[in-house]
């Protein structure tokens, strides 16, 4: 099985370099914009998509035609009292300092862990597995957020040399082609390719910017 994991377009607090996570916010005009000009040369008959509005916009732009399923699991972290805000404005936060101090690792206070967030994206990628091989889709498409894409790649991809999870993020529209071996119960991710990688990171974004 083929598979292709997308970030969504641009949001207006991606622009402002804000963490966006449980916000439910639309695609800016520039990410509406950026998600037509850099449209991925594939014609699924369904897509797997987070259910907030970015990931389903991107997906509706992207895919007119194909149907849209839910994942409610494929939901960006929730960034809890960070939520809405940029590094900048929380320079002097202590509970921020710490959470940098723990590379992300903590909880977010009113938050959520990455121990947490991890979890429920892997289990609901296998669910994903089993419900794309029920309906007999070749082409696993899926349209969620900077997050989700990492927590897929880091866990199920199988290289000699293991990346840090940080190492599979993706700008806005952008994401991985990989190739699907064994099952459900025993996923590895092969072979990854960057989509869209015309769209780097030289236009400042930073982990920030997600989801």
């Amino acid at each position: 099985m083929e598979v292709y994991v997308f970030r969504h377009g641009k949001t207006q607090m991606n622009i402002e370099k804000r963490y966006i996570g449980r916000t439910d916010m639309s695609l800016c005009d520039i990410g509406a914009d950026e998600v037509r000009n850099n449209r991925p040369d594939l014609s699924p008959k369904a897509v797997f998509v987070s259910p907030m509005k970015r990931a389903k916009e991107t997906a509706a732009l992207w895919f007119p035609d194909a149907e849209q399923i839910e994942v409610p699991d494929f939901r960006e972290m929730d960034f809890g009292k960070f939520e809405g805000r940029t590094s900048d404005e929380m320079k002097d936060d202590p509970d921020y300092k710490q959470w940098l101090d723990d590379n992300g690792l903590g909880t977010a206070p009113e938050g959520e862990s990455l121990a947490d967030f991890m979890p429920r994206v892997i289990s609901a990628f296998r669910e994903v597995l089993g419900t794309a091989k029920r309906k007999g889709i070749k082409d696993l498409v899926i349209v969620a957020h900077g997050g989700t894409v990492m927590a897929i790649m880091s866990t199920f991809i199988k290289e000699k040399a293991k990346r840090e999870p940080f190492e599979w993020f993706v700008a806005p529209c952008q994401g991985w082609h990989t190739k699907l071996i064994g099952g459900q119960k025993a996923p590895n991710l092969i072979h990854p390719i960057l989509i869209n990688s015309i769209l780097s990171h030289l236009d400042g974004e930073t982990d920030e910017d997600d989801a």
